[in-house]
Formats: C-alpha cells, structure tokens, sequence
C-alpha cells in the first residue's frame, strides 16, 4: 500500500491577537480575517500552489486544516507556502503546520497531532524583533513599524499596521455595497440585515443609548468524548470512510452552531417589528463549536441563554443525520445531543477587553466544571459576573475579591451560586437558570423596592450582621401590602427552588456547602442582573 501524507495546520493565541490593543475597528478586521483564512483565502493559496486540489480534505474550518495528499512533495509545498504567507497575514499569531506520512489517513492524521503536540512546545520567534532603542505601540506593547498618517498618529507595530489596513479595505467595501467578497463574518449571525454593524465602541454604543457592554464567550461540552467514539470505530473504516465520517461531523458542527448563533440573533436581537438601525453587538468568532462576542450588557444573557438551547436542538438534530449515513451504523453510544457553556463579563465599553475575555474563557470553564461528571448528560450552563476591578482576567481572583466575604473566623458567604443550569439536561446540575429569571422578574415590579437590599449588599462586606438584619427589615415589611405579599410568596419558592427545599423562608437566602464552611446566596446574581436591566431601562426611558 502506498503511503499517504497529512498536512495539518491550526492558528493559535487567536484571542490575544483579536484583542490586542483594545480598538474595536482592529479587532473587526482580525475577526474577519481569521474567518476568511480557511476560505477563500486558503483556495488562493493552492490555486498559488499549482498543487491540484488535495485527495481529502478532513476539515476546513474552527482555525483548523486537514487535508490528504497522494504525494509528500505537493504536502511540503503547501506547507511552505501557507507557513510564508500566514506570517504576513496574521501577524503575532502562533502558526502550527506539519506534514506526516503513513500507511492510512487515521494513521498520518493521528501522527500529525502528535507532531503539532511537541511543536506547540517550541517559541515562535516574533518580527520584527525589538532594537533596543525601538518605538513601542503603546497599546500593545510590541515594536513599531510606522507611525499612522492620519487620525491619532500613534506608532503602531506590524500586527495592528495589518489590520488598520484591512479595516480601511472593509469601510469602503461597506460604502460601496460590495458584498463580493463572499459570506461574512456577520452575515452567519444576521443574513440580510441592513443595517449598521459597530465598529467603534465608545460612538456605536452610544448610539444604543449606553456604553455598558457583555462579553460572551461560548463552548460547546462533550466534544473530546464524541471524537474518543469516533476514534475507537476508526481502525473498522477504510480510507474514503474515515475522511467522510470526520468531515461531515466538522461541516454539521459549523453549520449547527452558526445555526444556533444566527438564530439567538434573530430571537434576542431582530425580534422587534422594525430592525435596529445599528445592530448591538459585534460578532468576534464563530467557528466549531466557539462563539465569542461584544454585545449590550442588558442583551447579554438572553443572547447566550438563546444560544445554547439552539446549539442543543441543532447538534440533536445533527447528531440524527450523523447516525442515518452509511457509516451510521458503527457508530454506537453517540449522545443525543450535544450542550454548550457560557461565561459572559459585563464591562464598560473602555475596559482592557483581553482581561474581561480571559475572565468570560475562565467563566465558562467554571461552568464546564460544574458538570463535566455528567459525561453525555453534561448540562448547558451559564456563569456571569461584573467585575469591579477591570483587570481581573481568572474566576478564582473573583471570587477572593469580590465574591466573597468573610462571616467569622470559620464561614465565608459567596455572593454568586456560580453556573446556573439549562436546558435538556438541567436536572444534572442543582442550580437552575430559571428560577433566577423569575426571581429577577419579581423583583423588577414597581411594587418591590430593590434599593434596601442594594444597600444591604454593600453592607455585607463592612458588617455582614448588620445586613442580615437590614435582609429581615426588607422581608417583613413585604408583608405590609396585599400586592407585595403575593410577590413575597413567589419569591419564597423561588428561594426553595434556588437553594433546595429546606430553605427557611424566613431567614437570609444562603445555603451552606457540604464540602467546605461555605455559604451560597443568589442575592449578588440577583443585584448584578438588576444592575444591568437599569441600564436598559435608562436607554428606554
């Protein structure tokens, strides 16, 4: 049997590229050049090549490539070219490519990933290096190439230089009406919207009445375990059949989640009678199954709630398909669905927006966390927080500084029950989406005043008994008017539901931990969500 060769490529540190120095313009011109690269882009390249096309391309897509070649020496020439050409295009991007042969397509594949493994290891050297008297980009800290003709004429390096040049080619295609270059970014999120995209963060949001804005950022759960199961049949596939079966999963994941993300666009976003003349939010990525984007704070957790129902109907249906190809009956114990996480960071639209991504990635992982045990079972869930230090970039740093406080020499109260369940498999998880959502709705009626228990929040990181005893104050005068008792019963459920069912109504709404002396109350989720629903109410009023 002839050998056959695996190129595999893969972009890396995307996120540190997209949001290096904090424009916005700059991180829409890296957005849409990551999502161009394994396009139209790529089918230059091995036009460029004169290669022919590849015997099987495994996947396309998600910052990856995987394609089969017959012979070693059209494997090696695309691989120089596309190792030459990406140092260009995306500069400060870390660029992984290997060619490996074998005797199968399983066989070069697996070896490719090995080979990547080690390569990740070694430092790519960055250009062009820095003199010791060399100009810095202020923003991003990396040597300059030019200062900027026009505008703020600061120095930029070579990464920012590329993308303010692709920023300027995207205005004047917009001007234009081109849509020529085929389909974008945003038109996965919103196809045939009209209307304007923002492009600038402080101006464009300002338009939508309010400078507060969400990052989201999203990942689908079980994916390891999927590809474990098409791994273990893999060895019972002939060469066609194994390429079929992994690239048909990674075309339906893609199509599946920009499925999902266009319709929470269409559902949160698009929903009213007459489309917004600027849309709130800007698309960052969509790839696999990732998502990240900039959204209005008050949007923000509808969007992401949205978002991962979808991807779990879609993968459902996806996963249905999969199971009715040829192959379909060698695929034994595949999940009914897939389910997705999230971790969303509410901020300010002028805050270091690396660290608020880092904090929305190691958001979502907190929620990944919660049910990873589940296996196939494992729940769609959402974690979220505002951050009043804007350079917090880790879940624990929250946590130790503004989550929690200290009740005695042995308690401590968390004031966030952290990743909150969703969808087909919630029960998995104890705390639920949404009775949070209904007790945010109760407490939004005229007829509650929310304003005690704000007060009683900041107190409980001064005196924490003094807040308990303003908690009580707050509860029992509910009972001095027939509508706010009513809405005083309907929280009490949903304090039991939130908690457990040995929740004291009357008492302050925590729970302790088993595994710890640790206390958990809804009550700063609560006052965050709040927070954020003012601002939309500001923004109407």
């Amino acid at each position: 049997m002839s050998k056959v060769y695996a190129l595999l490529a893969e972009v890396r540190s995307i996120q540190e590229y997209l949001f290096a120095g904090g424009k916005l313009k700059d991180m829409v011109a890296a957005s849409d050049r990551l999502d161009r690269l394994w396009g139209e882009v790529l089918d230059d390249i091995v036009a460029a090549a004169a290669i022919g096309e590849p015997e099987d391309v495994i996947r396309k897509g998600g910052g990856a490539y995987t394609a089969i070649f017959n012979n070693e020496s059209s494997a090696l020439k695309l691989k120089a070219l596309l190792s030459a050409f990406v140092a260009h295009y995306l500069p400060d991007v870390q660029f992984l490519v290997a060619v490996v042969g074998g005797e199968t397509y399983q066989e070069a594949v697996s070896a490719g990933y090995s080979r990547l493994a080690q390569i990740r290891n070694s430092v790519t050297p960055k250009f062009p290096p820095a003199s010791p008297f060399a100009m810095i980009n202020a923003r991003t800290g990396e040597p300059a190439v030019e200062r900027e003709r026009y505008g703020d004429r600061e120095e930029i390096d070579e990464a920012t230089r590329t993308k303010r040049n692709h920023s300027d080619r995207l205005r004047k295609r917009s001007h234009g009406g081109s849509n020529a270059a085929g389909k974008t970014l945003e038109s996965k999120f919103a196809p045939g919207f009209q209307g304007q995209w923002p492009v600038n963060m402080e101006e464009d949001f300002e338009t939508l009445h309010g400078t507060d804005v969400a990052i989201i950022h999203a990942d689908g759960n079980g994916l390891g375990l999927l590809l474990q199961k098409f791994n273990d049949i893999a060895g019972e596939l002939d060469n066609k059949e194994y390429a079929r079966l992994y690239r048909t999963f990674s075309e339906a994941l893609e199509a599946a989640c920009i499925l999902a993300a266009s319709e929470a666009t269409m559902k949160i976003l698009l929903n009213d009678s007459q489309a917004p003349h600027v849309m709130p939010m800007r698309p960052l990525v969509l790839g696999g199954d990732d998502l990240t984007v900039i959204i209005k704070a008050d949007l923000a957790l509808g969007f992401a709630q949205e978002f991962c129902l979808a991807f779990e109907a879609n993968t459902k249906d996806m996963l249905a398909r999969l199971k009715n190809k040829p192959f379909g009956a060698r695929l034994k114990g595949l999940p009914e669905r897939l389910t997705a996480c999230a971790g969303i960071v509410f901020a300010k639209s002028g805050q270091p927006f690396l660290a608020a991504y880092h904090l929305s990635e190691a958001l979502c992982k907190h929620a990944k966390d919660a049910g990873r045990s589940f296996g196939d079972r494992m729940p769609s869930a959402i974690c979220f927080h505002r951050p009043g230090n804007s350079l917090l970039s880790s879940y624990e740093q929250a946590l130790g500084s503004e989550l929690c406080v200290r009740l005695d020499n042995e308690r401590t109260l968390q004031l966030t029950m952290g990743a909150y369940a969703l969808g087909a498999y919630h029960t998995s998880l104890p705390v639920h989406l949404e009775p949070l959502l209904a007790a945010l709705d109760v407490l939004s009626r005229e007829s509650i005043p929310v304003g005690p228990l704000r007060s009683m929040a900041t107190t409980l990181f001064e005196t924490p008994m003094r807040a308990r005893d303003r908690y009580h104050r707050w509860w029992s005068n509910l009972d001095t008017d027939a509508g706010q008792r009513e809405l005083k019963a309907e929280l009490a459920e949903l304090w039991s539901r939130l908690l457990g069912p040995d929740a004291d109504d009357q008492a302050f709404p925590e729970k302790a931990l088993e595994t710890s002396n640790q206390l958990v109350t809804p009550l700063g989720d609560l006052l965050t969500l709040l927070s954020v629903q003012d601002l939309r109410s500001k923004a109407n009023g």
